[in-house]
C-alpha cells in the first residue's frame, strides 16, 4: 500500500477535478488507517490547493468513520450514552480517545459510588447524585451562550465542569444508570428533563 499512497498522494497536484476525484474515492476506501499519512503530506506540502484536498478527504474519511460507529452504536443493545456522546464529539476532535473521556467519567462514578447504598430510597439516591455532581464535582450549566455548540460535546463538560441543559443532563443520566439508579430524558416542549423511573 505504501507505493501506492506515495503514487496518489504525488498527484494530488494535478489540476484535474477528474484526477482528483479518481484519488479521493481511492483514499476513502482507504478510510481511517491512511489519516496520519495524509495529516503528515500535508504538514509538508506548501501548496494551498494540496492542503484543501487533503483537508476535504480528511474530513469525509473522518464522518464516514463517525457515520459507521454511530450506525453500530445505534444496533448495540446496551445504548451506553458517554459512548455515544464520545462518538458525537468526534466529529468536532475527531483525535479524541474514548479512555480519556471514560477515565473522567469514571472518577464521578467512583465517588458516586462510594455514597450510595441500597437501603437508601429513591429521593435519597437523587440527593446523593446531586451532591456528587454539583457539590463535590462542581458541575455547573452554562449562563452565557448556553447554545453554542462546545457546550454540547461531553469532553468540554469534563474538562470545563461546564455544559447546557442537555450535556449536564446526559452525563447525570449517564452516572445514574451506571450504578442502576433508573434516571431517563424527558423532552418537553422547550424543556428537558430528567425523571426518576421505578
Amino acid at each position: 500500500m505504501n507505493k501506492e499512497l506515495d503514487f496518489l498522494l504525488n498527484l494530488m497536484d494535478d489540476p484535474s477535478d477528474e484526477v482528483y476525484r479518481a484519488i479521493e474515492e481511492k483514499f476513502l476506501k482507504f478510510g481511517k488507517p491512511i489519516v496520519r499519512e495524509l495529516e503528515m503530506f500535508w504538514e509538508s506540502s506548501a501548496n494551498s490547493l494540496v492542503q484543501g484536498r487533503i483537508e476535504n478527504i480528511l474530513q469525509k474519511i473522518n464522518f464516514d468513520f463517525l457515520k459507521k460507529q454511530i450506525s453500530s452504536w445505534i444496533d448495540n443493545s446496551d445504548f451506553n450514552l458517554i459512548y455515544g456522546s464520545y462518538l458525537l464529539t468526534l466529529f468536532q476532535y475527531p483525535d479524541y480517545e474514548f479512555k480519556d473521556i471514560n477515565s473522567q467519567f469514571e472518577e464521578v462514578k467512583r465517588d458516586l459510588w462510594l455514597e450510595i447504598n441500597p437501603q437508601l430510597t429513591a429521593l435519597e439516591k437523587v440527593r446523593v447524585l446531586n451532591h456528587v455532581l454539583f457539590q463535590v464535582h462542581k458541575f455547573q450549566g452554562s449562563r452565557s451562550n448556553p447554545t453554542s455548540p462546545q457546550h454540547f460535546f461531553i469532553n468540554n463538560l469534563l474538562d470545563t465542569k461546564r455544559g447546557n441543559q442537555y450535556s449536564i443532563a446526559l452525563l447525570y443520566a449517564s452516572l445514574a444508570q451506571s450504578i442502576e439508579m433508573p434516571v431517563y430524558g424527558v423532552k418537553l416542549p422547550h424543556n428537558y428533563l430528567l425523571a426518576y423511573h421505578d
